[in-house]
């Protein structure tokens, strides 16, 4: 299938986009968190500290939740999932 017919596709296009943002969002705290660190403290231990704690959940989950998420419905879960990450951001 050519990427031109994929994006032909009503809920493909409505996955892309929200995949975008959402990466694009994960992309914009990456940046802001260390630097907002770099504002409150000049330690570069606490600041690294930081940058590890927004990572060890994804060390830590990572393959548990893959299995889990092979084993569950993609769409529902992918909803789910997004939503909760809005809602635990704001």
């Amino acid at each position: 299938m050519s990427p031109a017919a994929l994006f032909r596709n009503r809920d493909y296009r409505i996955l892309f986009a929200g995949a975008s943002f959402t990466n694009l969002v994960d992309g914009m705290l990456q940046v802001a968190l260390p630097w907002l660190a770099t504002t409150l403290t000049r330690d570069p231990f606490l600041i690294g500290l930081l940058a590890m704690a927004r990572q060890a959940p994804w060390f830590l989950l990572s393959l548990p939740m893959g299995v889990l998420t092979d084993r569950l419905d993609h769409r529902r879960t992918l909803i789910v999932t997004d939503t909760l990450r809005v809602a635990l951001m704001l």
